[in-house]
């Protein structure tokens, strides 16, 4: 199976009117392949064509188009929070060779802290 069969599982399978396999492949692309993600732009994309269909109907019909639009912003939700409790640490930090250079740079402002500041040097 893949990940454009996966994603579209992910979402209930909704028929490609709703939206189409090409879209799904475009937020996969723009969000590396990672399902949650795309889940979640999916769902407000659908969500969104929902809400439009709903200003243009009436009456019981225009209702189901909300209440539509509802769950799959509720859904896109879902996929979010799910998203962001796999976040992975980022480190970073510089070389040693860089902190030199800072050090030596003569075009820097001069640093309010420094190591005598706990020596109550400001009291």
């Amino acid at each position: 199976m893949n990940n454009v069969e996966l994603l579209r599982e992910l979402l209930g399978d909704p028929s490609s009117d709703i939206i189409s396999d090409t879209m799904l492949e475009k937020l996969l692309e723009e969000e590396g392949d990672d399902l949650n993600y795309a889940a979640a732009k999916a769902c407000r994309i659908i969500a969104r064509k929902f809400s439009l269909k709903a200003k243009k109907s009436l009456g019981r019909v225009s209702k189901d188009y909300v209440q539509n639009a509802r769950i799959w912003l509720d859904m896109a939700k879902e996929f979010e929070d799910e998203a962001g409790s796999y976040a992975k640490p980022i480190t970073s930090g510089l070389y040693k060779s860089q902190k030199e250079n800072e050090r030596k740079s003569t075009d820097r402002n001069e640093p309010f802290f420094d190591e005598n500041m706990s020596e109550g040097r400001y009291k």
